[in-house]
């Protein structure tokens, strides 16, 4: 909200209170009269009308934000602040630490475990491409740039996924202990991943595919759970071989 000076044609000014407010489909926000305090012609007679509408402000409940450490921010007009952030948070305390509780011996340095934390719990938030995950990231108080991910990928060798799996495994089986319950039955499943490319190569072929994509590559997933969908393990293999399309 802020007070607007507005040329009238016979050369009077009128001074108002607006605030700007979003119209859906609209690319920028439009003002919106609250409330008009007349026109006038002369330098003083504006100002006291600017005092008026100056008072009818401060009248007006503040949004306020207190904090121990920076103290009471109190915000009547546009000019009080200049820019504005969020950031979610709820996920980030909690499923880092859960994380943690069970991630916490892989073979990845600390700066490449932390990385993989965020990935797993952006995974959590959005079921998208890695791309699509760096460039929401910093909504939820992550700096995770597409490059660095896919450094990372390239780290994640066979020991670190057979100590990942391990972990899972683990925690599968004190999550069954807890409920007395016993790993007596697993399902084991296969599914197809495609790629959005034609590229072959030691692992994306092609092969019938369930989503229909057969013009793509792809790579078979097995996954192993239990009757309750615990994870128990997971493996790639080489998509079904067929003949590539013209």
């Amino acid at each position: 909200m802020h007070i607007k000076m507005k040329k009238n044609k016979s050369g009077s000014t009128s001074v108002q209170v607006v605030e700007s407010v979003r119209i859906v489909g609209s690319k920028y926000p439009r003002p919106r009269l609250l409330k008009s305090f007349g026109s006038a012609s002369t330098e003083e007679e504006i100002n006291d009308l600017k005092l008026n509408a100056q008072k009818y402000l401060d009248s007006l409940p503040a949004i306020q934000f207190k904090s121990s450490t920076i103290g009471e921010l109190v915000i009547r007009a546009e000019s009080d602040i200049s820019s504005c952030t969020s950031t979610i948070i709820g996920f980030k305390d909690v499923f880092t630490k859960l994380y943690n509780d069970i991630f916490h011996s892989t073979t990845l340095k600390t700066k490449g475990n932390d990385m993989l934390s965020q990935l797993a719990i952006m995974r959590i938030i959005e079921q998208k491409s890695k791309n699509y995950t760096a460039n929401i990231a910093s909504d939820f108080g992550y700096d995770l740039k597409v490059d660095n991910i896919y450094k990372l990928m390239d780290r994640i060798d066979d020991e670190a996924i057979t100590k990942i799996q391990a972990c899972g495994y683990r925690n599968t089986k004190r999550l069954l202990a807890e409920e007395d319950q016993k790993l007596d039955v697993l399902f084991y499943d296969l599914t197809s991943i495609y790629f959005e490319t034609n590229t072959q190569d030691e692992i994306r072929n092609f092969g019938f595919s369930k989503d229909g994509k057969s013009q793509h590559v792809q790579i078979m997933l097995a996954m192993i759970v239990t009757h309750h969908g615990l994870p128990i393990a997971y493996e790639t293999f080489e998509g079904l071989l067929m003949k590539a399309p013209l």
